[in-house]
């Protein structure tokens, strides 16, 4: 079965300010070798990582939008984890890939019709902890058990860390 996926690539940025099409190409490459069709790509400006990530401190991101089996999409992460060019990957599926693809197309095509190289900050997404009122926040009996369960001397504590 042929499913639509999204494919975050993160780059060295000054490998591909230097050689961008061989970076595209060996990209390219690894989609082919494992049957996956590029749908619509954007390559997003350079910019400061958080941390290091493999001793590069600025990345360029690479968005794909691709069609491939579910059996080769595996392959293509772990083809692409052990690329000496990829610093990191991240693929996903969801069902609105669709939509966010169509949108994503649309605008690209505007901006290059404004004359406008690449597609601003989108500001009207809530971050990913702004989603959910109680995502990445626990009460206080949480705390209490995890304090428990870190001052424990080596004994398992009973709760939800079994």
């Amino acid at each position: 079965m042929e499913r639509l996926y999204e494919g975050m690539f993160l780059l060295d940025a000054n490998e591909t300010s230097r050689s961008w099409s061989d970076i595209e190409s060996h990209i390219n490459h690894l989609f082919a070798k494992n049957e996956a069709r590029l749908e619509y790509a954007e390559r997003w400006s350079e910019m400061k990582l958080a941390f290091p990530v493999k001793g590069v401190t600025k990345g360029t991101y690479y968005l794909t939008y691709f069609r491939a089996p579910t059996s080769r999409v595996n392959s293509l992460r772990r083809d692409a984890e052990i690329s000496e060019r990829i610093l990191r990957v991240l693929i996903v599926q969801e069902e609105w890939l669709e939509e966010e693809m169509v949108r994503r197309r649309d605008a690209a095509k505007q901006r290059a019709e404004r004359g406008v190289a690449e597609a601003p900050p989108r500001t009207d997404a809530p971050a990913p902890w702004e989603g959910d009122a109680d995502a990445g926040e626990e009460d206080e009996g949480e705390r209490r058990e995890r304090r428990s369960f870190e001052a424990d001397d080596g004994d398992e504590a009973p709760g939800k860390y079994d």
